[in-house]
Protein backbone atom coordinates (compact mmCIF):
# COMPACT_ATOMS: atom_id res chain seq x y z
CA UNK A 1 0.00 0.00 0.00
CA UNK A 2 1.60 3.34 -0.86
CA UNK A 3 1.51 5.74 1.76
CA UNK A 4 2.36 9.67 2.34
CA UNK A 5 3.40 11.09 5.70
CA UNK A 6 0.52 10.84 8.29
CA UNK A 7 -0.33 13.53 10.81
CA UNK A 8 -2.30 12.27 13.50
CA UNK A 9 -3.74 14.35 16.35
CA UNK A 10 -5.12 12.99 19.73
CA UNK A 11 -6.17 13.03 23.10
CA UNK A 12 -3.61 13.92 25.85
CA UNK A 13 -3.47 11.07 27.90
CA UNK A 14 -5.67 10.66 31.05
CA UNK A 15 -6.42 7.27 33.28
CA UNK A 16 -9.83 6.48 34.35
CA UNK A 17 -10.74 7.86 37.82
CA UNK A 18 -10.76 5.70 40.40
CA UNK A 19 -13.54 5.18 42.68
CA UNK A 20 -12.80 5.89 46.23
CA UNK A 21 -14.61 5.24 48.93
CA UNK A 22 -14.08 6.66 53.39
CA UNK A 23 -15.15 5.38 56.14
CA UNK A 24 -15.91 7.51 59.43
CA UNK A 25 -15.07 6.06 62.72
CA UNK A 26 -18.12 5.40 64.98
CA UNK A 27 -18.26 6.14 68.46
CA UNK A 28 -18.81 3.13 69.88
CA UNK A 29 -15.88 0.35 70.58
CA UNK A 30 -17.12 -1.72 67.62
CA UNK A 31 -14.31 -2.91 65.76
CA UNK A 32 -13.45 -0.58 62.58
CA UNK A 33 -14.79 -2.49 59.48
CA UNK A 34 -12.30 -3.48 56.88
CA UNK A 35 -11.04 -0.91 54.32
CA UNK A 36 -12.96 -1.50 51.07
CA UNK A 37 -10.93 -2.85 48.07
CA UNK A 38 -9.96 -0.13 45.53
CA UNK A 39 -10.02 -1.90 41.66
CA UNK A 40 -7.74 0.28 39.55
CA UNK A 41 -9.97 0.32 36.05
CA UNK A 42 -8.18 -0.40 32.75
CA UNK A 43 -7.50 2.54 30.50
CA UNK A 44 -9.08 2.38 27.26
CA UNK A 45 -6.63 3.02 24.31
CA UNK A 46 -8.25 6.33 22.23
CA UNK A 47 -5.62 6.20 19.60
CA UNK A 48 -2.38 4.58 18.62
CA UNK A 49 -0.41 6.46 16.17
CA UNK A 50 2.58 5.48 14.59
CA UNK A 51 5.32 7.64 12.39
CA UNK A 52 8.04 5.87 10.40
CA UNK A 53 11.52 7.48 8.86
CA UNK A 54 9.71 5.51 5.98
CA UNK A 55 6.87 7.30 5.01
CA UNK A 56 5.00 4.64 3.72
CA UNK A 57 5.03 2.63 7.58
CA UNK A 58 3.05 5.76 9.07
CA UNK A 59 -0.36 4.94 9.85
CA UNK A 60 -3.08 5.04 12.78
CA UNK A 61 -5.90 3.05 14.91
CA UNK A 62 -8.92 4.58 16.53
CA UNK A 63 -10.85 2.79 18.97
CA UNK A 64 -14.25 2.88 19.74
CA UNK A 65 -16.46 1.77 22.55
CA UNK A 66 -19.97 1.01 23.94
CA UNK A 67 -21.06 2.20 26.62
CA UNK A 68 -20.13 -0.87 28.96
CA UNK A 69 -16.69 0.00 27.37
CA UNK A 70 -16.82 -3.21 24.97
CA UNK A 71 -14.77 -2.89 21.89
CA UNK A 72 -17.02 -1.61 19.45
CA UNK A 73 -14.79 -0.81 16.29
CA UNK A 74 -11.59 0.17 15.78
CA UNK A 75 -10.51 2.24 12.56
CA UNK A 76 -7.47 2.23 10.70
CA UNK A 77 -5.96 5.40 8.85
CA UNK A 78 -3.18 4.98 6.25
CA UNK A 79 -0.60 7.89 5.38
CA UNK A 80 -2.87 8.73 2.86
CA UNK A 81 -6.09 9.47 4.51
CA UNK A 82 -7.91 6.46 3.12
CA UNK A 83 -9.79 4.22 6.06
CA UNK A 84 -11.29 1.34 6.92
CA UNK A 85 -13.02 -0.43 9.90
CA UNK A 86 -13.45 -3.58 11.70
CA UNK A 87 -17.20 -3.30 13.71
CA UNK A 88 -17.96 -5.46 17.01
CA UNK A 89 -21.93 -6.28 17.56
CA UNK A 90 -22.85 -7.77 21.08
CA UNK A 91 -25.42 -9.35 22.53
CA UNK A 92 -25.35 -9.11 27.29
CA UNK A 93 -21.57 -8.60 26.50
CA UNK A 94 -20.73 -10.95 23.88
CA UNK A 95 -19.64 -10.59 20.41
CA UNK A 96 -21.85 -11.92 18.23
CA UNK A 97 -20.98 -10.32 14.68
CA UNK A 98 -17.80 -8.86 13.37
CA UNK A 99 -18.39 -6.64 10.38
CA UNK A 100 -15.87 -5.04 7.80
CA UNK A 101 -16.04 -1.76 5.94
CA UNK A 102 -13.40 -0.74 3.47
CA UNK A 103 -15.16 2.56 4.33
CA UNK A 104 -14.49 2.59 7.98
CA UNK A 105 -18.70 2.80 7.78
CA UNK A 106 -20.59 0.36 9.30
CA UNK A 107 -23.49 0.75 6.24
CA UNK A 108 -20.61 0.19 3.81
CA UNK A 109 -19.58 -3.36 5.09
CA UNK A 110 -18.74 -6.03 3.12
CA UNK A 111 -18.00 -9.43 5.09
CA UNK A 112 -19.64 -10.18 8.50
CA UNK A 113 -19.02 -12.93 10.39
CA UNK A 114 -21.22 -14.38 12.78
CA UNK A 115 -19.51 -15.55 15.84
CA UNK A 116 -20.61 -18.63 18.18
CA UNK A 117 -19.30 -20.01 21.63
CA UNK A 118 -18.82 -23.22 24.09
CA UNK A 119 -19.96 -23.79 27.30
CA UNK A 120 -17.65 -21.66 29.20
CA UNK A 121 -18.27 -18.41 27.02
CA UNK A 122 -15.15 -19.10 24.93
CA UNK A 123 -15.28 -18.04 21.10
CA UNK A 124 -15.09 -21.24 19.22
CA UNK A 125 -16.16 -20.43 15.77
CA UNK A 126 -16.25 -17.51 13.44
CA UNK A 127 -18.52 -17.91 10.31
CA UNK A 128 -18.58 -15.57 7.72
CA UNK A 129 -22.44 -14.99 5.64
CA UNK A 130 -21.10 -15.53 2.06
CA UNK A 131 -18.01 -17.89 2.20
CA UNK A 132 -17.57 -21.64 2.23
CA UNK A 133 -14.73 -21.34 4.55
CA UNK A 134 -14.88 -21.03 8.59
CA UNK A 135 -12.35 -20.43 11.58
CA UNK A 136 -12.41 -22.79 14.69
CA UNK A 137 -10.81 -21.75 17.49
CA UNK A 138 -9.25 -24.22 20.79
CA UNK A 139 -8.08 -22.88 24.24
CA UNK A 140 -6.44 -24.60 26.94
CA UNK A 141 -7.19 -24.82 30.70
CA UNK A 142 -6.20 -21.25 31.43
CA UNK A 143 -8.98 -20.26 28.52
CA UNK A 144 -5.85 -19.00 26.68
CA UNK A 145 -5.95 -19.18 22.97
CA UNK A 146 -3.90 -22.27 21.68
CA UNK A 147 -4.67 -23.51 18.33
CA UNK A 148 -6.21 -21.83 14.71
CA UNK A 149 -7.80 -23.38 12.41
CA UNK A 150 -9.55 -22.17 8.56
CA UNK A 151 -11.72 -24.44 7.23
CA UNK A 152 -12.34 -24.87 3.55
CA UNK A 153 -14.70 -26.50 2.14
CA UNK A 154 -13.97 -28.78 5.06
CA UNK A 155 -10.64 -28.98 4.63
CA UNK A 156 -8.24 -27.16 6.82
CA UNK A 157 -6.56 -24.52 4.70
CA UNK A 158 -4.52 -23.01 7.88
CA UNK A 159 -3.35 -24.51 11.29
CA UNK A 160 -1.98 -22.50 13.88
CA UNK A 161 -0.30 -23.15 16.79
CA UNK A 162 0.31 -20.58 19.82
CA UNK A 163 2.65 -21.56 22.56
CA UNK A 164 2.40 -19.43 26.18
CA UNK A 165 4.42 -18.80 28.73
CA UNK A 166 2.71 -17.86 31.58
CA UNK A 167 0.49 -14.88 30.71
CA UNK A 168 2.74 -14.02 27.53
CA UNK A 169 2.66 -14.96 24.02
CA UNK A 170 6.11 -16.20 23.29
CA UNK A 171 5.44 -18.39 20.13
CA UNK A 172 3.04 -18.44 16.97
CA UNK A 173 3.19 -20.93 14.18
CA UNK A 174 0.77 -20.38 11.08
CA UNK A 175 1.00 -22.62 8.60
CA UNK A 176 -0.89 -22.25 5.20
CA UNK A 177 -1.30 -25.51 2.91
CA UNK A 178 -1.16 -23.97 -0.59
CA UNK A 179 -4.84 -24.96 -1.93
CA UNK A 180 -5.08 -28.14 -3.70
CA UNK A 181 -1.48 -29.10 -2.43
CA UNK A 182 -0.17 -31.67 -0.67
CA UNK A 183 0.33 -31.84 3.25
CA UNK A 184 4.20 -31.17 2.58
CA UNK A 185 2.94 -27.75 0.18
CA UNK A 186 2.78 -25.90 3.32
CA UNK A 187 3.96 -21.57 4.02
CA UNK A 188 4.99 -21.93 7.25
CA UNK A 189 5.60 -18.15 9.11
CA UNK A 190 6.92 -18.19 12.74
CA UNK A 191 6.36 -15.21 15.36
CA UNK A 192 8.91 -15.44 18.50
CA UNK A 193 8.03 -12.64 21.04
CA UNK A 194 9.87 -11.18 24.34
CA UNK A 195 8.62 -8.86 27.19
CA UNK A 196 8.89 -6.04 29.04
CA UNK A 197 7.15 -6.45 32.60
CA UNK A 198 4.45 -3.53 32.19
CA UNK A 199 1.07 -3.45 31.58
CA UNK A 200 -0.07 -4.26 27.97
CA UNK A 201 -2.92 -1.32 27.15
CA UNK A 202 -4.20 -3.37 24.15
CA UNK A 203 -5.77 -5.93 26.66
CA UNK A 204 -9.15 -3.49 26.64
CA UNK A 205 -9.22 -3.80 22.71
CA UNK A 206 -9.03 -8.19 22.42
CA UNK A 207 -11.89 -8.41 19.48
CA UNK A 208 -9.06 -6.59 17.27
CA UNK A 209 -6.64 -9.20 17.98
CA UNK A 210 -8.82 -11.88 16.68
CA UNK A 211 -7.84 -11.77 13.02
CA UNK A 212 -4.47 -10.80 12.33
CA UNK A 213 -1.42 -13.31 13.33
CA UNK A 214 0.78 -10.09 14.25
CA UNK A 215 -1.59 -8.87 16.73
CA UNK A 216 -2.08 -11.98 18.38
CA UNK A 217 0.72 -11.10 21.41
CA UNK A 218 -1.76 -8.63 22.09
CA UNK A 219 -3.32 -11.08 23.73
CA UNK A 220 -0.53 -11.07 26.58
CA UNK A 221 0.01 -9.28 29.78
CA UNK A 222 3.00 -7.32 29.03
CA UNK A 223 3.92 -5.47 25.82
CA UNK A 224 6.16 -6.98 23.27
CA UNK A 225 9.85 -5.79 23.26
CA UNK A 226 11.23 -7.92 20.38
CA UNK A 227 9.73 -9.52 17.66
CA UNK A 228 11.58 -11.96 15.40
CA UNK A 229 9.75 -13.26 11.56
CA UNK A 230 10.19 -16.04 9.77
CA UNK A 231 9.52 -17.92 7.13
CA UNK A 232 10.41 -21.71 6.17
CA UNK A 233 12.70 -21.56 3.27
CA UNK A 234 12.57 -17.81 3.41
CA UNK A 235 13.22 -14.47 5.21
CA UNK A 236 13.66 -14.10 8.70
CA UNK A 237 13.08 -10.19 10.20
CA UNK A 238 13.63 -8.82 13.28
CA UNK A 239 11.53 -5.88 15.44
CA UNK A 240 13.18 -4.06 18.65
CA UNK A 241 10.99 -1.83 20.80
CA UNK A 242 11.80 1.05 23.38
CA UNK A 243 8.70 2.19 25.60
CA UNK A 244 8.43 4.86 27.87
CA UNK A 245 5.90 4.33 30.88
CA UNK A 246 3.81 6.60 32.84
CA UNK A 247 3.23 5.88 36.69
CA UNK A 248 0.47 3.49 36.25
CA UNK A 249 3.19 1.48 34.11
CA UNK A 250 1.33 1.75 30.71
CA UNK A 251 3.32 2.69 27.70
CA UNK A 252 2.78 5.99 26.49
CA UNK A 253 5.31 5.62 23.42
CA UNK A 254 7.81 3.55 21.99
CA UNK A 255 10.43 3.63 19.44
CA UNK A 256 11.15 0.73 16.92
CA UNK A 257 13.84 -0.29 14.78
CA UNK A 258 13.50 -2.94 12.26
CA UNK A 259 15.96 -5.05 10.65
CA UNK A 260 15.99 -8.21 8.15
CA UNK A 261 15.75 -9.24 5.04
CA UNK A 262 13.85 -6.64 2.45
CA UNK A 263 13.07 -4.57 5.33
CA UNK A 264 14.74 -1.42 7.30
CA UNK A 265 13.03 0.69 9.14
CA UNK A 266 12.51 3.05 12.83
CA UNK A 267 10.28 4.97 13.99
CA UNK A 268 7.81 5.90 16.73
CA UNK A 269 4.71 4.78 18.48
CA UNK A 270 2.39 7.17 20.57
CA UNK A 271 -0.43 5.57 22.67
CA UNK A 272 -3.04 7.98 23.46
CA UNK A 273 -5.75 6.78 26.02
CA UNK A 274 -9.45 8.09 26.93
CA UNK A 275 -10.00 10.61 29.33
Amino acid sequence: MNKKSLLVTGTMFSLLALSLFSCKKSDDATPDPEPPLVVESRPLLDSVVTIAADPIGNEATAFRYNTDSTQAADIYIGSEGNQSGNFFLYINKQMTRYVFSPTANIKDSTDGYACSYDTKGRLVIINPDNWANRDSFVYNDANQLIRKYKFYAGDIQNSDTLTWTGKNLTKYTAATRYYGGTENDVYLETYTFKYDEKKNPYLCVPASTLFYAQDKSRLSENNVVEMNYEVRNGPTRNTKYTYTYNDKNYPTSATYVKTGEGVADNGTIRFVYKK
